[in-house]
This record gives structure tokens, sequence and C-alpha cells, in this order.
């Protein structure tokens, strides 16, 4: 028996009926063919956007590179002005005061250069710190809301800047400011846990209060650090705290 005896001969359907998948085939060929321009339009857009952000993330990247390496720099600085100089005579003094470095200058080129970088936001912490420490409040204050304007309050390092933001405060003699920015970090009520610096914010907070005249509140605030914070290492001054309020009479 030959090979070709084994060969079917065509049936009707078979020659009138398309294969379907050389069907959608040829029709998806037809439909790329006719929009080619359209569709290489497209290909040039998405790669020219993705080298864009592939780009910006290249350049940001960098920026943040330099903005640390600057902030280091301002670190390295302010240790170094921090550290205290024996002088011997007049004129090493004098040597040392030629010598004297300048991190407020430093930090605050990190802000002006850099300024929606996680550097900056550093940078801000110590300028405030040196304006507080120089005696500087209205400066303090300055940097400090600065740094919550753009960080925000649920910042790690928030409790810190508003501690320094309400001592500014209160060395203005702004009280009422003060004693807002303390409660502002503070919970109403009693929570599982607490924010960061609680038992300092607290004590801060009801210091605020005694100084204003607020004697009631302050007690309040004082005894809420006892019950809330009974480990705190500020409890036994806020026991002596509450008994200087009873024991003293309110001023007329």
């Amino acid at each position: 028996m030959s090979a070709t005896s084994f060969m079917r001969k065509p049936r009707p359907q078979d020659l009138t009926e398309p294969d379907p998948f050389l069907l959608w085939g040829t029709k998806i060929w037809a439909w790329l063919k006719k929009n080619q321009k359209w569709l290489l339009s497209g290909v040039v857009v998405i790669v020219v956007v993705a080298s864009m952000l592939a780009f910006a993330t290249i350049h940001n990247t960098s920026q943040a590179e330099k903005a640390s390496l600057l902030l280091h720099d301002a670190q390295d600085e302010y240790n170094k002005a921090m550290e205290p100089k024996a002088a011997s005579s007049p004129t090493d003094s004098q040597k040392n005061a030629d010598n004297a470095t300048n991190p407020s200058a430093k930090f605050s080129e990190v802000v002006a250069r850099y300024p929606s970088s996680g550097s900056a936001d550093s940078a801000r912490l110590y300028l405030a710190r040196l304006a507080a420490d120089s005696g500087d409040a209205s400066g303090a204050e300055k940097w400090y809301r600065e740094f919550l304007d753009r960080a925000g309050y649920h910042h790690e390092l928030s409790p810190m800047a508003v501690l320094g933001l309400g001592a500014a405060l209160e060395d203005q003699n702004k009280y009422d400011a003060a004693i807002a920015e303390y409660q502002r970090l503070l919970p109403k009520e009693k929570v599982k846990t607490p924010p960061a610096l609680f038992d300092t914010l607290l004590f801060a907070l009801a210091t605020a209060q005694q100084t204003k005249g607020l004697r009631q509140e302050a007690r309040a605030t004082f005894q809420r650090l006892l019950s809330e914070a009974p480990g705190s290492s500020l409890a036994s001054k806020a026991q002596s705290r509450i008994t200087e309020l009873a024991e003293s009479k309110p001023a007329k």
C-alpha cells in the first residue's frame, strides 16, 4: 500500500472554512500594520517617560547623598564648636577665637541648597538648638516651627521639637502658645502606648500651667504624670510640685 493511499480526500468544508487561529492572526497583523505609527509613537513615549523617571530617581538619590555629606560636615563643625578648648595664654585664646567654626552657616547651607531633604530637617533642629543656646528664643521658635511644618507632628523627632518649641515660647512669655503645643502631642485620655517623651511633655505642660497661674490644671497634669508614668524619673519632682501647689497660696 502506497503512502498516498493514506491521504484523506479534502472535504468541501475544509476548503471553505478558514482556520480560526489563522483568521485572528491575520486580523491582528492587519490592525498592527494599520496602527503602526501610533504604536511606535506610544513605544517612544513609554521609553521617554521611563528614561525621565530613571533620571529623576538618580538625580534625587544624588541630591540626597550631597545633602547628607554637607550635613555631616556641618555636624563635624558643630561637634568641634562644642569641644572645650583650654587656653594657656591670651595668645592661645585669640588663636582659638580665630579658628572657631561656624556650624550655623553650614546648617543654613544644607537648608538653602536641599530644603526638601531629610538632611535639611535635621539641620533645622540643629539651627533651633544653636539659636536657643545663644539666647535667641525667637530664632529657635522659627526653626522649630519650620521643622514641624515640614515634618509634621508624627515624625519620630517631633516630641523633641515640640519640647524645644515650647521652651522657646516660654522664654518669650508666650505661655498660652507653649501650653497648646505641649497638648497637641499629648493624648486626652490614657492610651496603651503613649507617645515618645510622654512624661517629659507632661512635666513641661504642668510647669507651664503652673507658671501661667493655672494651679488646678497644673496639679491635674502633675497627678496624671504620677498615675500614667509612675516609673518616670520625673515622678518625684512631680510629687514635690503637687505638694508645693497644695501648701502655697494662689497669687492675688
